[in-house]
């Protein structure tokens, strides 16, 4: 979900409806994103048929009467659900990881369902006016209700999400198969004030110094100024024209340890918040390997000789997470920002571990 500070105005809330994901870099929007709106414009008046339909045809009510009463029922269950995402979405994000994802996102699934069963219990209530054993019955019928409501869209809102994070890797806690074993990850904490470097084994972790900018889209990158490894702070500033300046600033001058980079200091594309920086030898590189904006994108590669590829992305109902700076090491593995997490990808075994928690990784191998 849209990350917030616990101010959620009913304009974002109409706009994003219980299930739009987080970050979104390009234009054009995802099949997800575009079934969200369907779904708030459109799509509720139509479940609010077919459960109106269900409930007149098992209770015996008119079927007008149960439709014009279902169809409201519906954008109302939607909008007091979207509120509570919203409110709910940063203690949410502040403890799912990579670990237990699988289990958050059935929880929240779960949640829904029984959320919109008591939501839309009164609007039931109402349809079997007069009825005996009033209670049970329209709770009863909430029930089925949401059950054939559900069973049409959990499959809809699969079939254009992402979840390959969960179902096409396999979590290693230990980060048994890290084979680079002399490295530093310098990373940003979530405000981007404090540089951190941590061991790439998730071992170590310092606090480095003071970033001095307080700006949620700063990021780091490694260059070569004259032979020495600076590594910078890259930001973007606002203009009252609403355009924006990228700015940045040396937080190490000489950064201890680590390969200087052959980006020039100098070039302003020194970094792309989605290229992969890659470390392997030139004749090492038969995977390409990309980040994408959108989360559905995620992290992906192909192999140039044997055509295989590999795609980790989540972009479900209720959470997303988009994936960026993205480092290739030697031995086919990828240091990478998932979500607020850093994480490390074996691409061959499709084993994935948690480094640290924190954003902008750069890897930095030692001499």
């Amino acid at each position: 979900m849209i990350k917030n500070k616990g101010n959620c105005s009913f304009l974002t809330i109409l706009l994003l409806l219980l299930y739009l994901p987080t970050s979104a870099y390009a234009d054009a929007g995802t099949a997800l994103m575009w079934v969200t709106v369907f779904h708030l414009l459109i799509g509720n008046a139509l479940i609010g048929i077919l459960e109106g339909i269900v409930i007149a045809k098992i209770f015996g009510v008119r079927l007008k009467r149960s439709i014009l009463i279902m169809i409201p029922a519906n954008y109302f269950s939607s909008i007091a659900g979207a509120f509570g995402v919203c409110h709910f979405n940063t203690l949410i994000s502040s403890f799912a990881s990579i670990y237990n994802i699988s289990y958050i996102l059935f929880v929240l699934w779960a949640g829904s369902y029984f959320l919109t069963i008591v939501l839309e219990w009164p609007f039931c209530y109402w349809i079997l006016k007069g009825q005996e054993n009033r209670k049970q019955r329209s709770f009863k019928a909430s029930v089925i209700a949401q059950t054939v409501s559900y069973a049409l869209l959990i499959p809809i809102y699969l079939s254009c999400s992402g979840v390959s994070l969960v179902t096409k890797t396999t979590v290693d806690k230990s980060l048994s198969f890290l084979k680079t074993k002399n490295a530093w990850v310098y990373f940003l904490s979530p405000k981007g004030d404090t540089l951190y470097k941590i061991r790439i084994n998730g071992a170590d972790k310092q606090r480095v110094k003071e970033s001095g900018i307080d700006n949620e889209y700063t990021h780091l990158f490694i260059c070569n100024d004259n032979g020495k490894a600076n590594l910078r702070i890259k930001w973007y500033k606002i203009l009252p024209n609403h355009r924006s300046e990228e700015q940045s600033k040396v937080l190490l001058e000489d950064t201890p340890g680590v390969t200087t980079d052959k980006q020039n200091c100098g070039d302003k594309n020194a970094i792309n918040f989605f290229d992969a920086l890659d470390l392997r030898s030139k004749n090492d590189r038969d995977w390409s390997v990309a980040a994408g904006g959108w989360a559905i994108e995620g992290l992906r590669g192909t192999n140039k000789k044997t055509k295989k590829s590999f795609w980790v992305a989540l972009e479900a109902p209720f959470l997303a997470w988009s994936t960026s700076n993205a480092t290739v090491l030697p031995g086919q593995q990828v240091v990478c920002q998932i979500g607020n997490q850093i994480i490390l990808f074996d691409i061959n075994t499709s084993k994935i571990g948690l480094i640290t928690f924190g954003r902008s990784p750069v890897v930095a191998l030692e001499k």
